[in-house]
């Protein structure tokens, strides 16, 4: 009975910390989703760059509704944010580092004025895991969404 009682022990704290590991991940991203999303609804000109800062990712910018530039990108295993003018060196990461960006993507549509325009849009797609040196208790989620632009409405 008490290897038994030991053994459940143990699983419910392996589980505990895996679930601890996964909330760190989700409120990580969300934070860092939600900031750019604030930015993105009221700003304007977006485009996709190719890579800044030496990253091997394309980069997302954008001016904000205070006409302030913004600059979005992968560098390395996080996500990073450019104020204005910065130097790459200023860059201010957007998520903490218990956890990993695997993934950073940006996808952009209706930026073109013309009969067949919509409403600017810009998809944010991340795919992040958890820091743990453990990697029996690392985990891994994909989070995506996508923010429309209030600077314009369809006629």
């Amino acid at each position: 009975i008490a290897v038994a009682a030991i053994g459940i022990t143990l699983a419910a704290a392996d589980a505990h910390l895996k679930a601890a590991n996964l909330q760190v991940a989700q409120d990580n991203a969300r934070f860092g989703l939600e900031l750019m999303t604030k930015e993105l609804r009221t700003g304007s000109g977006y485009h996709l760059l190719g890579a800044v800062c030496n990253s091997n990712r394309p980069a997302l910018r954008f001016r904000t509704s205070s006409n302030a530039k913004r600059t979005y990108y992968q560098s390395g295993n996080t996500l990073m944010r450019i104020v204005g003018n910065r130097p790459c060196g200023r860059a201010i990461p957007l998520i903490g580092n218990d956890v990993i960006v695997d993934l950073a993507r940006f996808e952009i549509g209706g930026e073109n004025i013309g009969p067949s325009d919509g409403q600017p849009w810009v998809s944010i797609s991340l795919s992040v895991r958890s820091a743990d040196p453990k990697q029996s208790f690392e985990s891994r989620m994909d989070i995506q969404t996508t923010v429309v632009a209030r600077g314009r409405d369809l006629l």
